[in-house]
């Protein structure tokens, strides 16, 4: 699902997405890179539970959380990084898809602020 936004890939290249949907199409291989996400996810965001790490803890890509959202990898991405706001449907459809309450998206939602905030400043 690409949007306008996004940049295309050169020629003689393959996207990560492409690359992601193509070895997910093997059931085996999709479940290894399910199983990765699910390690890296205590990892990323240092260690707070962002909307990020609640993503790879079930083992979702971008991809397969826009799909099920019914949006664009991109708007996952900037989901994640805290630049988008996002309508209360929205809100609870990614609660939905995340299996967490309204509250526990909102504390994952504030946890990514508070890091972007940090990040910001180093910079």
């Amino acid at each position: 699902m690409r949007d306008s936004s996004e940049t295309a890939v050169p020629a003689g290249y393959v996207s990560i997405e492409d690359m992601v949907a193509k070895v997910s199409k093997d059931p085996a291989r999709a479940d290894s890179l399910a199983s990765a996400r699910k390690r890296l996810a205590p990892e990323i965001d240092e260690g707070a539970v962002t909307v990020r790490s609640l993503r790879l803890d079930r083992g979702m890509s971008q991809v397969e959380l826009a799909r099920i959202l019914g949006t664009s990898q991109s708007h996952v991405a900037r989901m994640e990084g805290g630049t988008e706001n996002l309508a209360l449907a929205t809100l609870r459809k990614l609660a939905d898809a995340l299996s967490v309450d309204m509250n526990g998206l909102n504390d994952a939602l504030l946890a990514q602020e508070r890091l972007n905030a940090g990040r910001r400043r180093i910079v």
